[in-house]
């Protein structure tokens, strides 16, 4: 048993990611901001318990699992991912370990293990956020620990040490004492990230005739929200697109439709050849494109569902906005000119123009940081 939550939650499980890329490396799966709702934690938790399980290597590192509650004095760790997150979210998977397997955890009050914890900072510690139970497997459930790191430089107390305070800093697997150069970045201002919604998308891959390769092409409309005053650019060559669906990967090259805007708007958002700039809600398109040889055809023709994930670098930050949705064999009839040529088409489910219960559904996913503070495109 774990600890006991202060709301009900309920199960929704996200697609896993175990997948063999095909011409590029995989992109290291980013992650979400603290404003995450408690269906998202869940959603990622049992995402990554189910990745750990499957043998796959856990890339985000601000997911820690912890096999039993961490002692008090283990406060230290913590006050190093909060920093090294900064800004963004630090998670706790108690009750698990990296091979994903879940065990029995002490059932505590979350309110009284916080207070120990958090006696070890000095003034001020990361936000608990949220503590929920996240069910696993049949009678077996995890507690998930949500912090918000907006706070940072998050400083512990050594109660008597030498020194007497300290900046711990996480470093790969372990703790260190942070440096000058990462003090002053703890500092600096980091631009607003807004969140995305996918509303619609339209996929399709067309062959080449004979033992020719097959073109995979298609668009989206992306919405932006919660946007502040001070705006938010994200650069073209920091965009990125990829769908998987049965344990492959295609990356697709991204451009951006429609014509360029010029004029800044006062609200709203803007079309420029380097990029998109947002200074309110609102919408964009995408199109995206690519190659694959003769063998791919096959399975093309075969799939009946893509997970498709967008990711878009933001200027002056080193967060960024993912999204995702899940794309579903179209049954409209192929274009006449395309009967022989095409080897699938697919859409969003529920987007604007395919409904759920007369109500438009949009997949929103999680906003975040790579481990290595930088775009997945630039590595």
């Amino acid at each position: 048993m774990s600890a006991r939550p202060s709301r009900r939650t309920r199960e929704r499980r996200s697609p896993t990611s175990g997948t063999n890329w095909i011409g590029a490396k995989a992109p290291r799966r980013l992650c979400h901001d603290w404003h995450m709702k408690q269906q998202h934690l869940e959603g990622l938790v049992i995402e990554t318990i189910e990745r750990a399980r499957a043998g796959y290597p856990i890339e985000d590192d601000r997911i820690e699992f912890k096999q039993a509650w961490p002692l008090k004095e283990k406060a230290r760790q913590l006050a190093a991912s909060a920093n090294r997150g900064n800004g963004n979210y630090v998670i706790y998977i108690v009750g698990a370990d990296e091979t994903g397997a879940v065990f029995t955890v002490e059932n505590l009050e979350v309110a009284d293990w916080w207070a120990q914890m958090s006696a070890k900072f000095d003034i001020l510690a990361p936000d608990l956020l949220h503590h929920i139970i996240v069910p696993i497997d049949e009678g077996n459930s995890v507690t998930a620990l949500l912090f918000a790191t907006d706070r940072a430089p998050y400083v512990v107390s050594t109660k008597g040490g030498s020194p007497e305070r300290e900046v711990p800093m996480r470093s790969g697997s372990g703790t260190r004492s942070a440096t000058r150069a990462e003090l002053l970045r703890l500092l600096l201002p980091q631009a607003s990230v807004p969140t995305a919604l996918i509303l619609a998308v339209d996929l399709e891959a067309l062959g080449n005739g004979g033992n020719g390769g097959c073109n995979i092409s298609g668009s989206a409309t992306v919405f932006l929200e919660n946007t502040t005053p001070s705006g938010s650019m994200l650069p073209l060559h920091a965009m990125t697109a990829t769908i998987e669906a049965e344990g492959r990967g295609y990356p697709l090259r991204v451009r951006i439709a429609g014509r360029e805007t010029g004029i800044p708007l006062a609200f709203g958002v803007r079309i420029g050849h380097e990029g998109v700039s947002a200074t309110g809600p609102g919408s964009f398109f995408l199109h995206f494109q690519a190659r694959c040889d003769s063998s791919e055809k096959r399975f093309l023709q075969d799939v009946q569902d893509w997970t498709i994930r967008l990711s878009f670098g933001v200027a002056g930050s080193i967060r960024t906005a993912k999204v995702e949705g899940l794309l579903s064999r179209s049954k409209r009839s192929p274009r006449k000119a395309q009967v022989e040529a095409e080897l699938g088409r697919w859409t969003l489910q529920g987007g604007v123009d395919e409904e759920y219960d007369g109500n438009p559904l949009v997949v929103p996913f999680f906003t975040g940081l790579n481990a290595s503070g930088a775009s997945s495109q630039a590595r």
